[in-house]
């Protein structure tokens, strides 16, 4: 019992914080109820073990706890007991009562009292036991000296002639009387001798002194008449306490009753009588028994059965499923109702069984091998992924934590598993990847196809089309794929009206069923049977709506909405980025086509034009960038000055309330227990000290972010269009925040190291949003130098290892993890004023470098060496034209391939106005 009571050990380390709180202050009360009941309380196990026992057990037995546990219950009957024969008849209800005679260590023998509730927790039951020695004993003291009273009495009645028989007990003489109520006095409950005669009524013909404490009479008035006792047994056990009492006179046997009294006072006791009939020769029954209040148990059995249940609810409502082991043979000793759904068993064919029993050795095998790692390690195990054969679904896949429940010896006694199904996860992660997988590697009508073909197998569903609007209005499409059961069909142009590709224009639409009778207009939906139907549109990176991705099926669709929209949001971004990407192959193809019809008279217009085009492409970049920019600067800024201001007026009210609460501790020092209560869970002194830090973090933060906004705003620059005085050096800072996140390693990179030489420099007119552009492009390319520098040094040193283990470099491509490279990407950033007064800033790396060709063309538009996908070759010619042309200033460049490269940047401190 001490590991289910023990409140440092949650159930269930998957459950919410609130939870675990609550099931630990249950578990506090229980435990505590267990040690400080009166009574002795033991746990034992299928065998009559002793697996738990109370300091009242301990006092019972006479023995230290650990001289008790592990003991069978036999071992402390007295001897010719059949204790086998008793165990087995304990088993079969599920609770029981009686009487046993134990053997104290000290040999003493008691007669216990005891209650045994069958199944307390799995394989332990519960048994609770009084001493009720001293009341047996007084007990038989109370019927030998009513024996002696009467004959007596019946002595003295005979001799006096003419004499009439009296009750005896009432004729009984001062001294057995004193004798009797000195005994009685110091015995708990009521004592007595109850007679009922022939007739029908009844009366005590002795009750002690205890019957004013459980029935609210005196002695005197229930000596003629017992109606006043059964006055105040409560209405609904009265009819069961008058029969148990005809019962015990018909068969003369003994007397045991449970019942409730509702006392003058307003008092509601428990009370429990045991009395032993006979059988008097003029009829009468009369029973010498013994009647004690029990309102304190029934109250620790109530709330015990509550915690019980509130335990078992939580445990039956966890949508995980849990289930317990024996740790000994590994069989299963409870499920909750979501194992029992999950593996598709009902409880009673699990309970008692193992793995073996009911999974494929090779799944039993790894479940007994991890039960037994927890087991042997004593920690709770995570196990991401296993697999398990249901009987009704099939195999699933499981998320599984295993947690060891010790005994109080700490060895393990449990195994608690926990396991969530995530099979449907696992199976959306592998479609989304085999769709990814399916078109990563095609472009084109290719794409297409391949994207209908998986994206109708992976939702199974009948039809997927992806379709492109033909006109202006965006009324009509026309589709690029069409995929219809298991083949490609036939690409055709339709009309959006009166379809429900229509309302898929704006928003995401799902019509999961009867379709058709939405849409009744719709002839193809009827031509091809659709029931169902799912789609989106289809936009451009600008938000254009350039056609409709659109999944259908001939039966209704499943409900999972998240899944089909989130897989159709990536594939219609894939499919609109396709669609912009094949017309901007057409429109090259048809100015590459424009431009070798041209002549030579037209290529120097044709060139400048194209510089233009670059500007004003880059121009737009960077407009909508720096709005952009600024924008999120501004709406940033507002909520953080506004959280700023209010940390210290908040600061200071909660000093004022906390010196408040000083206030009244001081001068109220004993608040009412549940403002006690309620002090010290909450750690007040702890809330004290640490709120200011709390406070302090806040301000940091805030502050930390205002700085971020202002490099932000400084780097948009969009307030200074035209020429203003600046510091080169705060744009120069602003752009390396915005770069921080590649400069200090992504993806497991390791950080570069960079070196700042700045000169001393006074404010000077320029054009400050456009050099940032400059700015990001030079320091852009030169962490692109230095991570293509790290994969080359990494791919020669791998070779270099390779070759000598006797491996040639052309049979194996070996690669240096990065944290093992000696080489450390390093930029340097100088500013300085030179001879002819110019500012002259340099921004030097040692990356890959340029061979002398490439710093040729290095300007040139559209030049670049990067691979597809990374360059676009804008960045540096427009660089080049922001320096030269909005600025009269120079930029050049000097490079070692292999050694790294340099570009400097000139401008003139005193200029005009272009």
């Amino acid at each position: 019992m001490s590991e289910s009571l023990d409140h440092n050990k949650p159930l269930n380390p998957l459950m919410a914080e609130d939870d675990r709180t609550l099931l630990s202050r249950r578990d506090r009360q229980l435990r505590t109820v267990f040690e400080t009941a009166l009574d002795a309380i033991a746990i034992v196990d299928d065998e009559g073990r002793y697996l738990d026992v109370n300091p009242a057990a301990c006092e019972l037995f006479g023995l230290e706890r650990d001289e008790i546990l592990g003991c069978c219950i036999s071992d402390f009957t007295e001897p010719g007991t059949d204790f086998q024969q008793l165990w087995q008849e304990f088993q079969q209800p599920e609770k029981a009562r009686g009487e046993f005679r134990l053997v104290r260590a000290d040999g003493d023998i008691r007669v216990v009292e005891y209650a045994a509730t069958a199944n307390f927790l799995p394989h332990g039951h519960l048994l609770v036991m009084r001493d009720i020695t001293q009341r047996r004993r007084a007990e038989a003291q109370v019927r030998e000296l009513t024996q002696r009273l009467e004959q007596e009495v019946l002595k003295n009645s005979e001799s006096l002639p003419g004499s009439h028989h009296i009750e005896p007990i009432n004729q009984a003489t001062t001294e057995d009387y004193h004798r009797l109520e000195q005994i009685s006095r110091h015995i708990p409950g009521v004592i007595y001798q109850f007679r009922l005669r022939p007739d029908g009524t009844s009366y005590f013909s002795y009750v002690s002194e205890g019957v004013r404490d459980v029935y609210g009479v005196s002695p005197e008035e229930v000596r003629e008449d017992a109606s006043k006792v059964f006055s105040v047994v409560h209405p609904n056990d009265l009819d069961r306490v008058y029969q148990s009492i005809i019962d015990s006179a018909e068969h003369l046997t003994p007397w045991y009753c449970e019942y409730q009294v509702f006392l003058p006072d307003g008092r509601m006791l428990w009370l429990v009588g045991n009395s032993t009939p006979q059988r008097e020769p003029d009829g009468s029954t009369i029973w010498h028994g013994y009647i004690r209040d029990i309102s304190d148990r029934k109250q620790a059995e109530l709330e015990n059965s509550q915690i019980q249940n509130f335990l078992s609810s939580i445990i039956e409502n966890i949508p995980n499923m849990v289930f317990v082991k024996d740790a000994d043979n590994l069989q299963f000793l409870r499920f909750n109702k979501a194992g029992e759904e999950l593996l598709g068993y009902p409880r009673s064919a699990l309970l008692g069984k193992s793995d073996y029993d009911l999974f494929p050795p090779e799944e039993a095998d790894f479940f007994i091998a991890k039960d037994r790692e927890v087991l042997a390690n004593g920690k709770i195990l995570d196990i991401p992924e296993e697999q398990i054969q249901t009987s009704h679904q099939g195999p699933r896949i499981l998320h599984t934590r295993k947690i060891p429940i010790p005994d109080e010896f700490g060895n393990p006694k449990y195994l608690l598993g926990i396991s969530e199904d995530i099979t449907d996860r696992k199976r959306q992660e592998q479609a989304l990847r085999l769709i990814v997988e399916g078109t990563a590697a095609k472009t084109g009508e290719e794409f297409f196809k391949s994207c209908v073909q998986y994206l109708a197998q992976v939702l199974e569903v009948r039809y997927a089309l992806i379709a492109e609007f033909v006109d202006s209005e965006k009324s009509i499409a026309k589709t690029r794929a069409f995929w219809v059961g298991d083949d490609f069909g036939d690409n055709f142009i339709y009309s959006l009206i009166g379809a429900p590709c229509e309302n898929s224009q704006t928003e995401f639409c799902l019509y999961p069923n009867s379709v058709q009778s939405l849409f009744p207009e719709d002839d193809d939906l009827v031509a091809l049977q659709v029931e169902s139907y799912s789609g989106l549109p289809i936009v451009d990176a600008s938000g254009n709506c350039l056609g409709l991705l659109v999944v259908m099926d001939t039966k209704p669709m499943e409900p999972n909405i998240e899944m089909s929209s989130a897989i159709l949001r990536i594939f219609a971004t894939r499919a609109g980025a396709e669609m912009k990407r094949i017309q901007a192959e057409a429109a090259v193809r048809q100015s590459e086509i424009q431009l070798r019809q041209q002549t030579e008279k037209l290529e120097a217009t044709l060139k400048k034009l194209q510089n233009t085009q670059t500007q004003l492409i880059q121009a737009e970049k960077m407009s909508s960038l720096g709005q952009l920019v600024a924008g999120i600067a501004h709406e940033i800024n507002n909520p953080v000055s506004f959280i700023y201001g209010n940390i210290q007026p908040a600061a200071d009210y909660a000093s004022y309330l906390i010196e408040l609460i000083h206030l009244y501790q001081k001068h109220y020092p004993s608040p009412p227990q549940a403002i006690s209560n309620f002090t010290q869970d909450m750690d007040f002194e702890y809330l004290v000290s640490d709120f200011s830090n709390l406070l302090k973090s806040m301000k940091t933060g805030a502050t930390r972010i205002r700085d971020i906004v202002k490099s932000l705003r400084t780097f948009s620059r969009l307030d200074e269009a035209d020429l203003k005085a600046i510091d080169i050096h705060e744009n120069i800072e602003s752009t390396l925040v915005i770069l921080q996140n590649r400069l200090n390693g992504r993806g497991g990179k390791p950080e570069i190291n960079l070196t700042k030489q700045y000169g001393k420099l006074a404010l000077f007119e320029c054009y400050g949003g456009l050099l940032n552009q400059v700015f990001m492009n030079l320091l852009v390319n030169a962490i692109d130098a230095i991570e293509q520098q790290r994969e080359s040094v990494g791919t020669r040193q791998g070779e270099s290892v390779g070759t000598r283990q006797g491996e040639s470099v052309g049979t194996r491509h070996c690669r240096v993890p990065t944290e093992e490279l000696d080489y450390i990407g390093e930029i340097t950033i100088t500013t300085s004023i030179t001879d002819e007064n110019q500012v002259l800033v340099s921004i030097q790396d040692n990356g890959c470098g340029m061979s002398s060709e490439v710093q040729e063309q290095i300007f040139n538009p559209f030049f670049t060496t990067k691979p597809v996908g990374k360059g676009t070759g804008m960045g540096l010619a427009t660089s080049y034209q922001i320096v030269t042309e909005n600025h009269r200033g120079s930029l050049w460049c000097c490079s070692t391939p292999g050694e790294g490269a340099k570009f400097a940047i000139e401008l003139p401190i005193c200029r005009v106005k272009v």
